[in-house]
């Protein structure tokens, strides 16, 4: 990513605490409603919300249309909370690490996928999954049940496929 970041003196930095939000879209169902209740708890903190909805991260990290992520960083926030299941769909763990290593030291959340030494909030897709199936089976007694993913490799993706096989 691009090292030549945007200054701004502390001086004009606002007295409350400011928060970044990464994620791809907000126009589609999960990712608005994260956004929705990160704002809302973003609200009764107290906390001022700056909001980054790009298109995902590209796999050429110097894409141009990564850009967008090199206009927060630990100059004007004070956390990060970064919704990696989105952003980073058909990607390997290693390399979203690379990705947020830019952000040091922001305090950062991680949500979807679970990253060593950043705090990750993560749904237990294996479970979710295993459960559908087995309702589908079980209950109403279906035995030919397809399964498509779109991100072969993505960590949540993976989840739901083996708890599906």
């Amino acid at each position: 990513m691009n090292t030549n970041r945007i200054s701004t003196p502390n001086a004009m930095r606002p007295s409350r605490p400011t928060i970044g939000f990464l994620v791809d879209d907000l126009t589609l169902g999960y990712q608005q409603t994260l956004w929705q209740n990160v704002l809302a708890e973003a609200t009764r903190q107290d906390v001022n919300l700056v909001t980054v909805a790009a298109l995902a991260i590209q796999n050429d990290q110097k894409s141009p249309a990564n850009f967008v992520y090199d206009l927060v960083g630990a100059y004007n926030l004070d956390g990060l909370i970064i919704a990696t299941g989105t952003l980073f769909a058909n990607f390997e763990i290693s390399e979203i690490l690379d990705f947020v290593d830019q952000y040091h030291p922001i305090s950062m959340i991680s949500i979807a996928v679970e990253l060593d030494g950043i705090p990750s909030l993560v749904i237990n897709n294996k479970l979710g999954m295993y459960q559908a199936v087995s309702h589908l089976i079980s209950d109403h007694g279906y035995r030919k049940i397809a399964f498509t993913r779109q991100f072969a490799g993505n960590p949540e993706a993976e989840d739901r496929y083996q708890a599906y096989v």
